[in-house]
C-alpha cells in the first residue's frame, strides 16, 4: 500500500460478471474495514484463429480493391 492506495494484479478463472471488494480484518492499531463492491465484466480475448480469419479477410479485401482499381484503369485506356 502506498499513500492509501492498494494495487494488485490477478486473473479471473472464467468469463462473466465478477464482484470485487477488499476486506481488512484489522489489527492492534487499525479497525476492520471493507471497501465498496465493484462489478467487473470479464470477456474472452480473441483467439489466434479469430485473428487469422481477420487477417485473411483484410488481405482478400485489399486484393479485391486493387483488382477493381486496375480494371477501371484498363477500361479507361481502351
Amino acid at each position: 500500500m502506498t499513500n492509501g492506495y492498494f494495487e494488485r494484479s490477478f486473473g479471473c478463472a472464467s468469463t462473466g460478471n465478477w464482484t470485487l471488494w477488499l476486506v481488512w480484518e484489522g489489527n492492534e492499531q487499525y479497525a476492520p474495514a471493507q471497501s465498496n463492491a465493484v462489478s467487473v465484466l470479464v470477456q474472452p480475448s480473441p483467439s489466434d484463429s479469430d485473428s487469422t480469419i481477420l487477417i485473411i479477410a483484410g488481405i482478400a479485401s485489399l486484393v479485391a480493391i486493387v483488382g477493381v482499381i486496375a480494371f477501371v484503369f484498363l477500361k479507361r485506356r481502351k
